[in-house]
């Protein structure tokens, strides 16, 4: 089958499946990624579990924005 063939096929399906069939095509292409976005994942809940634990503290956005204005201000 060829691409313009399959599109012309998908596009006549209804809408969920459409969906489903987006979603397929759009995980493959980030594939490569997903080991990485795993990792990603688990860091942010880890962070997230020590800093309500009381492990961590959170900085306020401001501070930080402020923080990086004056380091590249230079």
């Amino acid at each position: 089958m060829t691409s313009k063939r399959l599109i012309e096929e998908i596009v006549t399906r209804p809408v969920d499946e459409r969906i489903a069939v987006a979603e397929s095509v759009l995980k493959s292409l980030n594939a490569p990624y997903a080991d990485s976005d795993s990792a990603w994942v688990k860091i942010a809940e880890r962070r997230r579990h020590d800093q309500h634990e009381g492990r961590i503290e959170s900085v306020p956005l401001e501070a930080v924005k402020e923080s990086v204005a004056r380091r590249f201000s230079s």
